[in-house]
């Protein structure tokens, strides 16, 4: 039997107005001349914006060749957060061009998404990031690779996405719901999430077989139940990921019961809104 209850780790109070916030980031004159262990060069900013950051950078600058044959696609950054881990290479890499180059060039804009940052997306607001400028390779040992005369880049605003547009709508519920699988004919497991996104429980086993079951006080509101198949995971922002069990289904909810036929590897959205106390009656 596993009951679990997940909180979300976002603040998603005031999402709609953090999304549109971002922050750019830029260095000049930085010399690049070790590997991401050793001889790289380490700097670091502080953020002041509040705003989600799910991962993505945009990156753009000018660099200049230290003249001993390095590639523009070797220079690269690797990005270190006090909270949320490092980046995994290929990090930060402004250029994919395979090829030497001589004198000044542009690099960017290009987008990626990091990855090896846990937890996104969060707010980095307050956290000091390290940026660790290197090279993939080291082509002269000691001597300078080449030297970043510029470069800013942009940690993008995670704007979250849009609620799941086709769900089984349960119509209205009171504030104590009780929602569970009994009745169904294969290993069931439940989600629920609020009308921004968070994750507010999810349950395999209830303790009657392999069913499911929720037991929440809710806030009034809109709210979505995702149910799955055994193996299910579930991620804030609607992001379920089915397992392989499926069969016919029996959802009920408070006195309300409905049922159909789920499909491997598919999920069953349900929906449905939680009135202002005291309004059922």
């Amino acid at each position: 039997m596993k009951i679990s209850k997940v909180l979300s780790v976002l603040a998603v109070a005031g999402l709609a107005a953090a999304a549109s916030a971002q922050e750019t980031v830029t260095f000049t004159n930085v010399t690049s001349n070790g590997t991401r262990t050793t001889g790289f060069v380490d700097l670091t900013h502080t953020f002041t914006n509040s705003f989600l950051w799910g991962g993505s950078v945009t990156t753009s600058g000018l660099i200049t060749t230290g003249g001993i044959g390095s590639w523009l696609s070797e220079a690269r950054v690797q990005v270190l957060t006090p909270s949320n881990g490092s980046s995994a290479s290929p990090d930060i890499q402004p250029s994919t061009v395979g090829a030497v180059w001589t004198g000044q060039a542009a690099v960017g804009p290009r987008t990626q998404t990091l990855s090896g940052i846990t937890g996104a997306p969060f707010n980095p607001q307050g956290q000091t990031f390290t940026f660790r400028f290197y090279e993939s390779f080291n082509d002269g040992g000691a001597s300078v690779d080449a030297v970043w005369d510029s470069i800013s880049m942009t940690f993008d605003a995670f704007v979250p996405p849009s609620p799941p547009s086709s769900f089984i709508d349960l119509g209205v519920l009171a504030s104590d719901v009780d929602l569970n699988t009994f009745g169904s004919t294969f290993d069931t497991e439940l989600g629920l999430y609020d009308a921004a996104g968070a994750l507010l429980a999810n349950n395999d086993d209830a303790g009657t077989g392999l069913q499911s079951q929720l037991l929440e006080t809710l806030a009034d509101g809109q709210y979505y139940l995702a149910m799955g198949g055994f193996n299910t995971t579930f991620a804030p922002f609607w992001n379920v990921s089915s397992g392989a069990a499926a069969g016919d289904y029996v959802l009920n909810a408070n006195s309300t019961t409905v049922s159909g036929t789920h499909a491997a590897g598919t999920v069953t959205w349900f929906g449905f809104t939680v009135p202002t106390p005291g309004s059922l009656a």
